[in-house]
């Protein structure tokens, strides 16, 4: 009996094992960008920030083609190398497009091993040391053109995590600070920076948290952000395309700038982006990227427009 109990649980284990190995056979394996010829026939319509480095790269995405979702990418667990396609300060004193990646650390003695895993967060991880008070210096295996070198690339000192972060964490309050000096010198400098879709609305809300009465520009952060409010809540909801997701992050804006403010002229815009969503959602209670529509069996009953449900902007 124990024979023929073992054999009945075991070859549902064998199944699933063998098509897991299968299936992992059947994946591309990730190109060796030293290789002649390689590095030019690389798609790079898809490509990964490498922090705080000034650099963007290709990074291979397991599952192959078609497995892709925009220009975050997916799954990079397979990866071992990173092709650099866009090099800034302060990467660029170091690393320039076409260079490879093949492995990098923090600042100490010995040869920068090559990546043995994800060069994705092998990366992030090395970043994050390099970042700590005793280091500030990233160190990467450079390819380039055949040649393979041990470089440095300077790093701000941003110290480490406590195990509080992102509260009593004086290197969260610095990324935050960082992020709010980048977001008003873009606002700043764009007239345009605060479109009217959700990208802007999301812009809006973190401006409106993160720049504090003192702060440098903050009359004119709150002059452009009335002036964006303003507009959003006079053309109320705009139709058009899958506006799902630019319709509520727009008018959660609109009340969280109320409270913030208490400016009556943007009431009417409180108003009418939850009505238009109300009207927008399905008979299931869920949302679509479109708004919904009435069924054609005449029963008044609605269903969703778009490529399925998209609950997460239920919540907002």
């Amino acid at each position: 009996m124990s024979t023929l109990t073992h054999s009945r649980t075991a070859l549902p284990t064998l199944f699933w094992t063998l098509l897991l190995a299968l299936s992992g056979a059947l994946r591309a394996a990730p190109p060796d960008l030293t290789a002649t010829g390689v590095i030019p026939t690389i798609d790079r319509s898809e490509t990964y920030n490498l922090g705080p480095t000034g650099l963007r790269g290709w990074i291979h995405l397991s599952g192959g083609a078609g497995n892709t979702h925009g220009a975050d990418g997916t799954m990079t667990g397979e990866s071992r190398q990173i092709l650099v396609t866009v090099a800034s300060t302060p990467g660029s004193a170091v690393l320039a497009v076409d260079d490879v990646i093949l492995g990098a650390m923090a600042a100490g003695s010995g040869t920068v091993p090559n990546f043995s895993s994800d060069a994705r967060k092998a990366l992030g991880a090395a970043i994050g040391e390099a970042e700590k008070t005793e280091a500030g210096t990233l160190r990467v295996k450079r390819w380039r053109a055949g040649t393979v070198t041990d470089e440095n690339i300077p790093m701000t000192i941003m110290g480490d995590y406590t195990a509080t972060a992102p509260y009593s964490c004086p290197k969260s309050t610095l990324v935050l600070a960082n992020a709010r000096n980048k977001l008003v010198g873009q606002l700043l400098a764009n007239t345009s920076f605060l479109s009217s879709d959700w990208s802007g609305a999301i812009s809006a809300l973190a401006l409106l948290a993160g720049v504090q009465s003192g702060d440098p520009d903050f009359a004119a952060v709150q002059t452009r952000l009335q002036t964006y409010a303003r507009s959003l809540a006079s053309a109320g909801p705009v139709d058009g395309g899958l506006p799902i997701w630019d319709w509520a992050y727009e008018g959660l804006f609109l009340a969280e700038y109320d409270l913030a403010t208490g400016d009556a002229n943007v009431l009417p815009g409180i108003n009418s982006y939850p009505l238009k969503l109300v009207q927008s959602q399905s008979i299931n209670g869920t949302f679509g990227h479109g708004p919904s529509v009435l069924r054609p069996d005449g029963s008044g009953r609605r269903m969703n427009t778009g490529y399925g449900p998209v609950n997460a902007i239920g919540i907002v």
